[in-house]
Parts: structure tokens; C-alpha cells; sequence
């Protein structure tokens, strides 16, 4: 990538998928609720190409999957409905659409998540380069005790070039019994 600090995640061939997740997991309940939350600084694409594809971003069981069970993430798909707009994933479905979004090829993305009580939470998106609107979307998850990695996930869907996905910052706040 060229860049100090930056993760780049990309896949090598058709039909195959890469992703990246922190080494350890954590339970939704141990977010710090009502504080800066979880942060993510990515960028998607900035080299090869953007169709058939999927790339999401934030937190997730299974950074090897298209579709993990438990999720919360901000996703962009030529081929899982819906398809190219940026949306939001809980579990596996698209909860929310940033309408008007554009899929920013090589643009930085800022998404947040925020724990607000037991089971409630407020996400954003905006595309930094563009200085775009932000989007938001608060939701409710089944249970506080969803395992959850943070990473991001690119995968190529039938064509043979290879997807790629740059995080250059992760930030997260965590309940402390200190």
C-alpha cells in the first residue's frame, strides 16, 4: 500500500474472498455505551476493480463470510441485495440504505458505532474525501452477547481481478471495571 499504518486486504483471484479481524472478540455488551464507540477509517478500492464484488467494514463473527451470522456493518455489493448502495448490516440483512452514497472508488470512509444502552446502537457513515452527508441508522441487536470482531471483508464474485480494501484507522472504547 505504501503507506505506514495501513492494512490492505485484497483477494487474488474469482470466487475468492479475503478479510481481516482483530485478534481477539469481544461481546456487544462490552462496548462502552454513550462514549466515542467504535471508530473505522477505510478505504475501498483504491486499486483494481469494483464490480462483482462485496466489501464491508466494521464488526463482524466471521470475517471469512459474505454473509456472517452476527453483524454490524457498513457494506457495498454488486451481487447481495441490496445491490450497489452502500448499507447497513445487522445479522446478516440490510437494516438501512445511505441513499444518494456514492461507492467512492479510492475515496476515505469514516464509519462509527456506537453503543447508546443494552441492546441499542447509532452507526454512521460519511465518505471524507467528498466531505459527504453523513448517514445514520439506530438500531436494536437480538442480544448483548454477540461476539464481534472488528475488520473488513472484500471478496471477487466471477470475474478474475482482484478487489482490494485499505484500513488505516481502528479505534475502540470498552467497559472497564478499573
Amino acid at each position: 500500500d505504501g503507506y505506514n499504518g495501513i492494512t490492505r486486504i485484497f483477494n487474488s483471484a474469482a470466487n475468492t474472498s479475503c478479510g481481516w479481524q482483530s485478534g481477539s472478540a469481544t461481546f456487544f455488551r462490552n462496548f462502552l455505551a454513550n462514549g466515542l464507540g467504535f471508530t473505522m477509517i477505510f478505504r475501498p478500492w483504491p486499486t483494481g476493480t469494483t464490480t462483482n464484488t462485496t466489501l464491508y467494514c466494521g464488526l463482524s463473527s466471521d470475517f471469512s463470510a459474505g454473509s456472517p451470522a452476527n453483524q454490524l456493518a457498513w457494506q457495498y455489493s454488486t451481487n447481495q441485495a441490496p445491490t450497489n448502495v452502500w448499507n447497513f448490516r445487522q445479522d446478516g440483512a440490510s437494516v438501512y440504505t445511505a441513499t444518494g452514497l456514492p461507492q467512492g472508488v479510492s475515496d476515505w470512509f469514516k464509519m462509527t458505532l456506537v453503543r447508546t444502552g443494552n441492546l441499542t446502537y447509532t452507526t454512521t457513515l460519511q465518505d471524507l474525501t467528498t466531505s459527504s452527508t453523513i448517514y445514520s441508522y439506530s438500531g436494536t441487536v437480538a442480544t448483548s452477547n454477540l461476539t464481534l470482531y472488528m475488520g473488513g471483508y472484500v471478496a471477487c464474485t466471477t470475474d478474475g481481478a482482484s478487489k482490494y480494501l485499505d484500513i488505516d484507522y481502528i479505534s475502540c472504547e470498552f467497559n472497564s471495571t478499573h
